[in-house]
């Protein structure tokens, strides 16, 4: 759907910390696996590895409530779907 669609809905990233100090760099607190099937575009060459992804920039504390809201209200897939 992603190669078809594009994403529909951002990434959500918080500042990565390291030993309690920022690197630079982003860590995906919503949407891992919207990231993985990017990744997985990426390695088939289906998208460009400069490929550009939306991401809400959050907070530490905004993060996690961001990340269990997601994640609680997820339902299993039926075996049979």
């Amino acid at each position: 759907m992603i190669a078809s669609q594009g994403l529909i809905h951002n990434l959500v990233v918080t500042p990565q910390l390291k030993k309690g100090k920022q690197t630079g760099k982003q860590e995906v607190v919503a949407g891992g696996r919207r990231l993985a099937a990017l990744n997985l575009l990426i390695a088939e060459g289906r998208l460009p590895k400069d490929h550009e992804v939306d991401c809400r920039l959050v907070g530490r504390q905004e993060a996690l409530e961001i990340s269990l809201s997601e994640n609680s209200g997820r339902e299993h897939m039926h075996p049979a779907t």
